[in-house]
């Protein structure tokens, strides 16, 4: 049988290494966070030191916003991305966990084929090329767009399927029920696999839920124009303070709740290509590579 060509990972991610502080504040320019926002923070920069060289040398504006707005208004901001982020985090676990439980259930099916199959050759190596076909088409499906050309002796039924993981799983549990009915395994074997495949297509359509359903608009709206306006009156409660040290103290605030912003709208949906997201690619060749030793090895 042919074998899947070989992927390669379709994205590089930053190295993390949280012990090696040093190292790690050396590369915070070259983070994807900054050089992001290094625009946005650039212009609120200058309309910071503007507003201060206004306000200090050209108009002697007695109006001071009391601290009790521009504490209240913190916290209420500090409440809006406690919910973002934790929604947002709350579906990027939710991703990985459900691919962790995807793999799981793609290798004890493996097992139980393999081992209920022991002596028929042939079938295992068809099962062992589906599976295959199974993982590279989960990794396409959920980047947005799978490659037919990776999947090997697939039928017109599997290649033009709209939802081709859909279609694949259809097809190995058609091959159980005709191992089934010709006495090739038993009752008890054929409702063990059943059910690994229906708990592989519970996992796939809870990915699918995560990767279409999008957080509510106006909840985004809300906080976005929230921020927009704390930035433009947060400058009144602290000029006369602080003076120029206050240029300084906004731009760490606005880069704190602006970063916050951007790794949240990053992670909520877990399976693209940003820096942040799932590394899918290399998931899948891990399970992919695990399915193949099971049927070639017996074991993993």
């Amino acid at each position: 049988m042919a074998e899947l060509k070989e992927t390669l990972l379709s994205k590089r991610f930053y190295k993390k290494d949280s012990l090696n502080w040093f190292v790690f504040l050396m590369d915070v320019p070259k983070t994807h966070t900054l050089r992001t926002m290094a625009l946005s923070t650039l212009i609120v920069t200058v309309y910071f030191g503007f507003l201060h060289y206004i306000l200090t040398y050209h108009f002697d504006i007695e109006f001071h916003l009391p601290g009790f707005v521009t504490y209240t208004l913190g916290y209420i901001m500090i409440i809006l991305y406690y919910f973002r982020l934790n929604t947002s985090y709350y579906r990027w676990y939710e991703g990985r966990k459900a691919l962790s439980y995807l793999g799981a259930s793609a290798e004890t099916l493996a097992m139980k084929l393999s081992s209920s199959l022991s002596e028929n050759i042939q079938e295992k190596e068809y099962f062992k090329l589906m599976m295959q076909n199974l993982l590279f088409a989960i990794n396409g499906h959920l980047r947005g767009e799978v490659d037919r050309t990776l999947l090997v002796d697939c039928d017109s039924f599997i290649m033009n399927s709209q939802h081709v993981p859909n279609a694949i799983i259809q097809v190995i549990n058609d091959r159980i029920n005709v191992l089934y009915t010709s006495n090739k395994i038993g009752k008890f074997e054929f409702l063990q696999l059943g059910k690994h495949l229906v708990k592989m297509n519970e996992l796939l359509a809870q990915c699918d839920a995560i990767r279409k359903t999008d957080p509510p608009f106006s909840y985004l709206y809300l906080i976005r124009i929230f921020l927009v306006m704390y930035t433009i009156i947060l400058p009144f409660g602290f000029v006369h303070d602080f003076n120029a040290w206050v240029i300084l103290m906004l731009v760490i605030y606005f880069y704190f709740f602006t970063g916050c912003e951007i790794i949240s709208n990053e992670i909520q949906n877990p399976f693209e290509y940003d820096q942040n997201d799932l590394p899918i690619d290399s998931i899948c060749l891990v399970i992919r590579k695990s399915v193949t030793s099971i049927f070639e090895e017996g074991r993993i």
